[in-house]
Order: C-alpha cells, then structure tokens, then sequence
C-alpha cells in the first residue's frame, strides 16, 4: 500500500516554496480554527500565495478534491493558479475560482465545467488566495502530483 500525500496548510507557507517530491495535499486552513460566520472583512483576511516546485525535469499536475469559496461579488474570495515559466501565466478563469465542489472532477464533466485539473509547463506552478475564509466557506483542498515531463527526453534526444 502507498503513503498518503502529506497535508500542508497554505497560510502556514505564504510568500514560500514548497518542494514537491511526489505528492502533497494543499488545503488553505485547519477547518477547526475557522470561525463559523464572517466577521469584518479586514479580520481574517488572507492573501496568499505559494510556489510550488518539482524537481528539474518533472511537472506538476493539481487536482482539485474540494473547494468551497463563497460565491458572493461582496467578498471577493477567490483561488487562481498560474504557470510562472517561462512567462508567469494565469490558467484559471481571470475571475479566479470560487463556488463549491465537493467531488472530484469527472469524465463526463462538459467544457462548461468550472473546475479543471492543470499541470505546470515547467517545473513549477503558483495557487494563490485571497479572501476570508469560513466554516461554511473553508477554501479548498488541492492534490498536486509530481511526474517525470515529456519534453526533458525530447530535449535529451536532440
């Protein structure tokens, strides 16, 4: 049987890098250190942004397991997620990701679908958050998955 993927909080780790070897789970916060209804905007409000780094040769594919980001034009929450090689390019929706999803994405899920998986170009790719999380509205959970890149035996073959 294989290991689970380690759990890291992301508001432990903003404004990091966090290698990745094989496999970790992303999650924004402890769900028991979230309050249960929004207070004031300005308390608790969290902008975030992690690196997140494979080795040389590897991309990275992210997965989404859950989210749960309020949907409401008054607060804004959102994820994004961008590819920063070779030029720093945004792969969700300009109005970044928000709503809820409480399965994993499907065959069957059309193109209209909000939620997508995405891999890296290169070695590395950036989730970033802003927001005020809550009970209700936790964030997300995200499983990023390392693989050996294509192009790398391409070049390797030139």
């Amino acid at each position: 049987m294989g290991m689970k993927p380690r759990l890291r909080y992301m508001d432990y780790h903003c404004d990091q890098t966090l290698d990745v070897f094989s496999e970790i789970l992303l999650a924004l916060k402890p769900t028991h250190v979230l309050p249960e209804v929004r207070q004031d905007i300005r308390q608790n409000h969290v902008t975030c942004r992690v690196r997140l780094r494979a080795p040389t040769g590897h991309r990275i594919f992210l997965h989404f397991l859950w989210l749960r980001i309020s949907a409401d034009q008054q607060h804004h929450d959102r994820v994004k997620i961008y590819d920063p090689s070779p030029v720093k390019t945004l792969l969700t929706p300009k109005s970044g990701l928000y709503g809820k999803l409480d399965r994993s994405m499907d065959i069957q899920d059309t193109d209209g679908s909000k939620i997508t998986d995405y891999r890296s170009s290169q070695n590395e790719i950036i989730v970033e958050y802003l927001g005020n999380p809550t009970a209700e509205h936790a964030g997300f959970k995200i499983l990023l998955t390392v693989f050996k890149s294509k192009w790398k035996k391409k070049l390797e073959r030139e």
